[in-house]
Formats: C-alpha cells, structure tokens, sequence
C-alpha cells in the first residue's frame, strides 16, 4: 500500500510520458503501425505505459530509508525465514510477490504486440534480460540490487505469457466449437499449474502463520560490528516461545471505553476478517478496532462537520492509557497524520514512538 501512494502522484506525468512516446513510435513505424489490428494497438499502449511507470519505479521513485544491504545475493532466503519464523519476520517475501506481479504485464502484453514471443522461452529471456538490466543500473546508481528482484521479475514474466496462453486456448477454443474443430487442452493445463505452482509459496506460507497461537522474533537481519552479551549464548540456530497474545481486556469492554470517551454514537458493525475486527460510524466520524485490541478514533476535519473529541481530548486519553503501562507523556511523540475514509479528508492522532 506504500508504494501504491508513492505511485498514485506520479501517473499524470507517466500517462503523458506514455502517450507522446507512443504516438512517436507509431510514427516512426508508421506502416508497420496501419498494418496492425486495433487488439494489437492497444496491447501497444499499455505496453509502452507499462515500461515507463517501470522505469519510473526503479529508477526514479525512492524507497526505503537506507539502511538496508545494498547488495543481497542470497537467494530466497526470505522465504527461510517466513517458513521458520513466520511471515512478521520476513517482511520481503510479500515484495517478492509485488515483484512477481509487476512483470505479469510485461508476460502478458508482449506476446501479444510480437508473434516473435509468442513462446516460453523468448518471453521468459525477455522479462530475464530486462530485470537483469534493472539490477545492474540499479547497483551503479547505488539504490541496492537483489538477486531476489532477478529471480521474481522473471517469475512475473512466465506468469504473464501463461495468462496470455490460457486466453489465447480459451479464444481457439470457442473459435473450434464454431468450425467442429477439436483444440488440446495440454497448454491451458500447463499453464493454469505453472500460476498455482508460483503461488503455492504464499498461500503455504499464509496457512503456517496461523498454524500456532505463538510467535518469533528474528535477530538473524541484524549486523552489528560489536555485540556485548552478560551471558552464555549458543551460537546454534534454536526457537523457543517468546511470546504470546493475551487479552487484557474484553471487545465489548473496550467498545463501551471509546464510546464513553469519543461522545460518538451508533451501532458496532463485526469487521470483514482482515483490515479491522470491529467499526462504528457515526456520520462523518469513526472508531476502528483492529486485531490485539489496537484502535483509532476517527474525526471529521474536513470544514463541513465537527468533530465530538478534539485532538487535545484523545492525546488525554492516550497519555491516560500509556499511564498503565508505565509510559510518562514526555518520553513519547505524538502527530497528527491525515486518513483518507469515504472520500473525505480525515485525522487522527496516533502515538508516534519514544522520544
């Protein structure tokens, strides 16, 4: 979601980068151009949008704080640490797969606008060729290469071309059933497997995070120059129970707790199993319940509503709760942060970090 907001401020300037290198090509080629069928025309334009928001992404586009490696030649190693220590710990394995799906056009599209790749193989070196290329500017320009991104770039073209394989079978198909002519079902059953096989690792990783009701803690990204440990520590790979989430106080506790404390009013609607566990509106305003007993309180500040609790107000309420925690108000920082909700502009105030 990150880079989804990095991304959104930039597509004016890459649908217009998009549109004049377009045209220009088009007139460059200009027979080659006419000769081709309106399908074909339009694979072309989200073709070339696709490499520009490409080339914008990784070469232009920051990301990251700059701590991490700039090199990272170990393969799949993320995918170690998802299965061992669970996915919290191996935030990169979900990057991988953003990875494998910003090539899925590239896959997809180029069969289509060249019959030349209209095979495994050649679509395959393409998507092979372009990623390696990207790492290697990518190391020049120091914004960090990984032998992780060659490997899911790749893995998103043989998505793509496997995409373009099942709607092309399922086009040929529908043209046979015309025609009386039978058409094999071998590539479209390769295909739809290649997608599942790429995607397995995810979903198994998925299932074994919630496999157990506890978690790990990973040290092993960490690389201090010197470490001062008071105790005897096995230098052998071991796991152990860290941690474990227990209640501290009730769903119904806590919704009756911000209902008295935000002065809102309305009826608790049960989450949709992902985002948030329980919410309550009340006109332009808000109370989300998220997993562990996390909560924001929503309030409208958009000029046209006002708000039941003021920002003072919740910062009271905040310090009061950290009171049980031992946590004085001077050792943290609060700031106001936007929230976007029902297409109106909206804040909140949320407890930072230690100061």
């Amino acid at each position: 979601m990150q880079y989804l907001l990095q991304v959104l401020p930039a597509i004016p300037a890459v649908l217009a980068v998009t549109c004049g290198l377009y045209f220009f090509l088009a007139h460059q080629w200009k027979e080659r151009y006419k000769a081709q069928s309106r399908g074909v025309k339009i694979a072309a334009f989200f073709l070339t949008g696709w490499l520009v928001m490409f080339i914008y992404v990784t070469q232009i586009m920051s990301f990251g704080n700059g701590m991490g490696q700039l090199i990272n030649l170990r393969p799949l190693h993320d995918f170690y640490i998802a299965w061992r220590y669970g996915s919290d710990n191996a935030q990169g394995i979900w990057q991988f797969l953003l990875n494998i799906i910003m090539f899925v056009p590239l896959g997809l599209l180029l069969p289509i606008v060249s019959k030349k790749y209209r095979c495994w193989h050649r679509t395959i070196c393409a998507a092979f060729v372009l990623s390696l290329a990207t790492e290697v500017l990518q190391l020049i320009s120091m914004r960090g290469t990984d032998i992780d991104d060659l490997i899911a770039n790749t893995l998103g073209g043989v998505m793509g071309y496997a995409l373009f394989v099942i709607c092309q079978q399922i086009s040929l198909k529908k043209q046979a059933e015309t025609k009386n002519v039978h058409v094999g079902h071998a590539q479209l059953v390769i295909s739809v497997l290649v997608i599942a096989l790429i995607l397995l690792p995810f979903a198994g990783i998925r299932m074994l995070d919630g496999s157990t009701p506890y978690g790990s803690l990973y040290y092993g990204h960490l690389m201090p120059q010197k470490v001062k440990i008071e105790t005897d520590i096995s230098d052998q790979e071991t796991d152990g129970k860290v941690y474990k989430y227990t209640e501290q106080i009730s769903l119904s506790d806590l919704q009756d707790k911000l209902l008295a404390s935000s002065g809102l009013s309305g009826t608790w609607q049960d989450g949709d199993g992902s985002s948030y566990v329980s919410r309550l509106l009340d006109g332009d305003a808000a109370i989300y319940i998220y997993n562990y007993r996390k909560w924001d309180v929503i309030l409208a500040d958009d000029g046209h509503s006002t708000a039941k609790l003021s920002l003072d107000a919740l910062k009271q309420y905040a310090e009061t709760d950290m009171e049980q925690y031992g946590i004085a108000a001077d050792e943290v920082t609060f700031v106001k942060m936007p929230f976007l909700h029902s297409g109106s502009a909206k804040h909140t105030i949320v407890l930072a970090h230690r100061a």
